[in-house]
């Protein structure tokens, strides 16, 4: 009965630090949140997404995650029904994380990509 005890208890423990909030997992928040992006998802060249770094902000588990990448076309969002210029068009998009939550994206100091709208 101690064993089983004491491997449910290993296990419980286990599964209890998969969901650990940590600078690794918020990263790999940020990036995903990027390739599934309206505007990267539109046109991002897959190519060229960088991670260029972060800053560590004043709370535990809170980042601000910066990349950078090329669209094919000018502008931000789905663009679908737009009439669109050819020019490859570089992007700097910063994401808040805190507490493994999306707070905001920023593409270029001037489009929320959360809300799809201009600043």
């Amino acid at each position: 009965m101690r064993r089983f005890l004491f491997l449910f208890l290993l296990i419980f423990i286990a599964a209890c630090n998969t969901n650990t909030i940590n600078f690794d997992n918020s990263k790999l928040l940020s990036e995903n949140f990027v390739k599934n992006s309206e505007t990267y998802k539109f046109d991002g060249i897959s190519e060229s997404l960088q991670y260029t770094g972060y800053d560590q902000l004043d709370c535990n588990n809170c980042y601000n995650f910066r990349y950078e990448y090329d669209s094919s076309q000018i502008g931000y969002g789905n663009r679908q029904e737009q009439l669109l210029a050819q020019i490859i068009t570089h992007h700097t998009i910063i994401i808040n994380i805190e507490n493994g939550q999306v707070i905001s994206a920023i593409v270029d100091n001037k489009w929320d990509e959360i809300n799809q709208k201009e600043i």
